[in-house]
């Protein structure tokens, strides 16, 4: 059985993915996909282990960039601008350099192409 994630599609024309970040759901670009929805076609995704997507023991920018080409395939969506916001921006560039054919253009919020170190407690 093939595991999709959950997503939201609202307004028409070229179309544009929305990706949350850690521990988000795809409300929190609720804003962003109303203004765009205007003049695109917005899918707003919970990524895995998020909101009302499927979860699994596997999280890794790899697989998450292709639960989103796996949307667009299901969707029939041939490109998009893919906006990303912090972890979110990681799956969008990942989803970028493994599979350039779908992103038409790539926006990233908050966060930046480098290895962030592991968050310590005192």
């Amino acid at each position: 059985m093939s595991k999709l994630l959950n997503y939201q599609q609202s307004g028409t024309g070229k179309d544009i993915i929305l990706i949350h970040g850690l521990f988000g759901r795809l409300e929190n670009l609720g804003m962003v996909a109303k203004v765009l929805a205007e003049n695109y076609r917005v899918t707003s995704v919970d990524v895995r282990n998020h909101g009302d997507s499927f979860h699994d023991s596997v999280m890794d920018y790899p697989n998450m960039a292709q639960d989103i080409a796996d949307v667009m395939q299901h969707l029939s969506i041939k490109s998009a601008v893919v906006l990303g916001h912090s972890m979110g921006g990681k799956i969008a560039m990942e989803l970028a350099l493994t599979k350039p054919e779908l992103v038409e253009k790539l926006i990233v919020a908050d966060i930046a192409p480098v290895e962030y170190p592991p968050i310590t407690t005192r």
